[in-house]
């Protein structure tokens, strides 16, 4: 027997996704188009086929680049450890173990590349996401 629910509920997620991917064409494309200009691809055909015509070549000075490239060394300097800090107290010993239960987690997970990859999708693209399992 087919199961109902199931069908039911794949059926609504495989909507939810239409509907993500349908209103998000346009941020979609611009993210594209960001990601060209951080690659240095700045140039349109058209203005590619003026300069092939001019015999010049279509030079880049990719200066967001070297901004984004800027800014992820910031990142990268200004990391820190995860820390859970106690509400009273008395909650000393339980931010300790807190704190070292993120610490593993993040450890296991190599939380520092994860970030660093997403802080790079988040300045160029402008989103990033990432999922820490434990």
């Amino acid at each position: 027997m087919a199961d109902v629910k199931g069908d039911e509920t794949l059926t609504t997620l495989q909507q939810q996704f239409v509907d993500y991917a349908d209103t998000t064409i346009d941020a979609r494309d611009e993210s594209e188009l960001h990601r060209a200009y951080y690659d240095g691809d700045q140039w349109t055909s058209d203005e590619l086929a003026v300069l092939k015509t001019r015999n010049q070549a279509p030079i880049v000075d990719n200066r967001i680049k070297d901004k984004v490239e800027h800014l992820m060394g910031l990142e990268r300097r200004t990391r820190s450890d995860p820390k859970a800090y106690p509400r009273n107290p008395t909650d000393e010993k339980a931010a300790e173990a807190a704190t070292d239960a993120l610490r593993f987690i993040a450890d296991e997970n190599e939380f520092q590349q994860i970030r660093s990859r997403v802080a790079e999708n988040m300045l160029i693209e402008g989103i990033g996401a990432a999922e820490v399992v434990v």
